[in-house]
């Protein structure tokens, strides 16, 4: 039915397409038989009884173009909320990652000025996965490795990859940059000043 109304109304076009298309597709059928009151006008004598009706009947156009843009700002209303969430969700897991980074080093700089020795344990397993991952990336890149081993060394590899990355965003995270991007999210949640550009 919509090709038929874009040869009647051709400046709703624009209104079917991007992400609401669908969600006013769904709604022209029910539009057409609010404005037109053919009943069934998916069928093809409904469209037939539909074209007819709206055919020489500017009011009518009218009529129904005003409704489906209405349809088009409901569903962009929607579509925009569903956004909003998404971006609420996203944005809360930066910050219980960045707050997760802070709680740590906090913990461990607490631990050096109480001169326990568990302060030493956050140094100590960095650098033994540094190490690990120096030495298998070493290996992979250097050494000949048995027939039927490479996908469990290359899984190795990846996994001890992803925790030297843990270990550089647990020390560097410390940085002025993460410093500034920590008091932004913050800023932000609070609902205070617009947020610096994060560094």
């Amino acid at each position: 039915m919509i090709p038929l109304l874009l040869t009647l109304i051709p400046s709703i076009a624009s209104l079917f397409a991007g992400p609401t298309a669908g969600a006013i597709a769904a709604q022209v059928g029910s539009i057409i038989t609010s404005v037109t009151g053919v009943a069934d006008p998916h069928t093809d004598a409904g469209q037939a009884a539909a074209m007819i009706a709206l055919t020489g009947k500017p009011e009518l156009q009218a009529q129904l173009q005003a409704k489906i843009i209405d349809a088009h700002l409901d569903a962009s209303r929607v579509q925009a909320e569903a956004d909003k969430a998404d971006a609420d969700a996203r944005t809360a897991q930066i910050v219980a990652a960045v707050a997760s980074q802070a709680s740590a080093r906090t913990q461990t700089v607490d631990l050096v000025k109480a001169g326990s020795g568990i302060a030493w344990g956050a140094p100590v397993v960095s650098c033994l996965i540094l190490l690990a991952f120096g030495g298998m990336l070493y290996i992979v890149m250097s050494k000949s490795i048995p027939t039927g081993s490479e996908p469990l060394a290359m899984v190795l590899l990846g996994t001890l990859a992803a925790m030297a990355t843990q270990v550089a965003n647990y020390w560097l995270g410390s940085s002025a940059g993460s410093a500034a991007k920590n008091t932004t999210i913050s800023d932000a949640i609070a609902g205070g000043a617009a947020p610096r550009p994060l560094s």
